[in-house]
């Protein structure tokens, strides 16, 4: 079964090489440890399931597509974070369940699904991990909906005219490039989920906007980004904005922008920067008018008809001198609960981490359980002045915490 790749899709294909790709981790912590026979026969029943995410990637020579895997095995956590997925493996597995003495492990290749599709299948496969260490025999799961495989770019980018994006790219600040031999950081600071609320609550700001709050003064604490326009990628899950259960990639990337003038910017003014931003994107005006923007790239014949090489030649072009001037990406999936409805009982708490960015170590991922606000930073391994800044503003303000580095 090939299922072609969605508009969005296949620009992760296209800007992939030797150094990048675009993967994704999810990390689990259960209640108990983990039966590995019984987690294979629980994978066993998600292949057939979840086609378009049980995977590897292929190619007709114009575009990209997804092939269903006949079997996708279980695997030992013996690999360095993010790394069992490259460039090369992805056409042979683009996604792999990996175990630990107490984890399950998704790692996947970004093109096969976003954070919404990721959760989704994790829900199911917890739960009929779950049911048959209980002694059941299994869930009857049936076949996939038409609907979760379709474009939503393709199918709400029908806007009468697109729209400009409202936040200034100019002077924009870039964290450095990697020393040689440098590695990637991981770093997960675990927040008293309470204190956080109330300080949003003194702040009179949303939960989301404090975060972002709390990232823009770490880079502030850096010196180098000094009267830069500093800005955040957000991504906006679009399936809240026009109802579709599509499990591929449906989520379109906003920017905030916040000059850097240190970190004794009033943190009011902050605040009300983010907010002005974030509110003139995050409606579903603006985002019709901005799928129908990428739907339509995507039509052009010089996309469209071009044989694939020249296809990614295009796209790596456009990507490369487009609007994308964020120095990281701030994904918030908000509460695991919702997204792991049926499954979070059993569940202690939890790590998400990217890969790097293209032009950039930096990446955020954030989730709340069980009463923490976990942030998942991937950052360069010398970049210890962006964390203490984190460090400084949690204990400023009275937040709790706790931090670990892998």
């Amino acid at each position: 079964m090939n299922n072609k790749l969605d508009t969005s899709a296949i620009v992760h294909c296209s800007l992939m090489n030797e150094n990048t790709i675009n993967n994704y981790r999810i990390s689990l912590t259960m209640d108990k440890p983990v039966n590995p026979v019984l987690l294979q026969r629980a994978v066993d029943k998600m292949v057939d399931r979840f086609p378009m995410i049980c995977c590897r990637i292929t190619d007709d020579g114009k575009w990209y597509y997804s092939e269903k895997l006949e079997k996708l095995a279980i695997k030992t956590d013996d690999l360095p974070i993010l790394k069992s997925i490259n460039h090369k493996n992805i056409f042979e597995q683009a996604v792999n369940i990996i175990y630990t003495e107490e984890k399950i492990i998704m790692e996947a290749f970004h093109s096969v699904t976003d954070g919404f599709g990721a959760f989704t299948f994790m829900n199911s496969l917890i739960c009929e991990y779950e049911d048959l260490y209980a002694g059941g025999e299994g869930i009857d799961w049936g076949m996939p909906n038409d609907r979760e495989f379709e474009d939503g770019f393709t199918k709400f980018g029908d806007a009468a005219k697109t729209t400009k994006d409202p936040v200034d790219h100019k002077n924009a600040f870039k964290f450095r490039p990697f020393a040689e031999g440098e590695t990637v950081g991981f770093s997960n600071f675990r927040l008293n989920l309470r204190n956080t609320k109330d300080l949003a609550k003194k702040l009179q700001c949303t939960l989301n906007e404090m975060i972002l709050t709390i990232i823009y003064y770490g880079i502030f604490s850096m010196d180098y980004s000094y009267g830069k326009n500093v800005v955040l990628t957000v991504p906006v899950n679009l399936r809240n904005k026009f109802e579709s259960p599509s499990l591929r990639n449906f989520a379109f990337l906003t920017n905030t922008a916040v000059t850097s003038h240190g970190t004794d910017k009033p943190v009011e003014e902050v605040i009300r920067e983010i907010r002005t931003q974030m509110h003139k994107q995050n409606n579903k005006e603006y985002l019709h008018g901005a799928i129908t923007k990428l739907a339509a790239i995507t039509k052009m014949p010089v996309i469209k008809d071009v044989p694939l090489w020249l296809k990614n030649f295009v796209i790596r072009t456009v990507a490369n001198r487009g609007r994308d001037k964020g120095c990281m990406t701030v994904s918030n999936l908000g509460d695991i609960s919702r997204m792991l409805p049926d499954a979070v009982e059993h569940i202690r708490n939890l790590d998400i981490m990217m890969s790097p960015r293209r032009h950039s170590p930096f990446n955020c991922c954030i989730a709340s359980l069980n009463g923490e606000l976990c942030l998942n930073f991937t950052h360069g391994s010398l970049d210890s002045d962006f964390l203490k800044g984190i460090r400084t503003f949690l204990e400023a303000n009275g937040i709790q915490y706790t931090q670990v580095t892998h």
